[in-house]
């Protein structure tokens, strides 16, 4: 697949790190069957009947739809000293030769399943329409991947990576190198900003 290498634009930190890098290389037969790809997935088209608000209340407004196929981590590695308020595990004093699963954490009825990363619930209550939406975007999402490794500093790709290959029990990321797929439906806003985003 042909990636971006000349054309696409980087903005950058103060610091010359890669903040963002935004893309507009996508190949034309990539490009084509997005929407019809992406309304094949779902139930109706007329989701995307954008419907604004009239004066007399005559159209209401589509709802807004947002779907979170995610893994979770509850409990973050700390990289840095740790603040009042952060809530990450760190272990730097547990012993190397116990398993992580066998340490208590000064209450023996401690839960270690919360410390487990899990699935968010739209992917047991939507697992068809994500299984549909991974089929569809098979071939954006490699080109999604190729484009990244191509553009991104090796030492962030390579973390990216990391993720997806510890996710417990072997599981494969159909949208690698990421573990989330979200998709927002009639939502029309200059920059979108979730409570779980930072």
């Amino acid at each position: 697949a042909d990636v971006c290498t000349n054309s696409g634009l980087e903005l950058q930190n103060d610091d010359g790190s890669l903040m963002a890098f935004v893309c507009t290389a996508m190949p034309k037969d990539l490009k084509d069957l997005l929407y019809p790809s992406l309304v094949a997935c779902l139930d109706s088209p007329d989701l995307f009947s954008i419907r604004l608000p009239s004066p007399a209340n005559e159209n209401l407004p589509q709802p807004f739809d947002c779907l979170h196929f995610s893994w979770y981590n509850r409990y973050a590695i700390c990289t840095q000293p740790r603040a009042p308020s952060c809530s990450c595990t760190q272990g730097n004093d547990a012993p190397s030769d116990v398993h992580p699963y066998e340490l208590c954490l000064g209450n023996p009825r401690t839960n270690m399943w919360q410390m487990l990363p899990y699935t968010s619930s739209d992917m047991a209550e939507y697992g068809q329409l994500f299984d549909r939406l991974v089929q569809a975007f098979q071939d954006v999402f490699l080109w999604i991947g190729s484009a990244l490794q191509v553009h991104l500093p090796e030492a962030e790709y390579s973390a990216l990576v990391q993720v997806v290959e510890s996710l417990p029990g072997n599981v494969i990321s159909h949208v690698e190198p990421f573990i989330s797929l979200v998709v927002n439906i009639n939502t029309q806003t200059a920059g979108l900003c979730i409570f779980y985003d930072q």
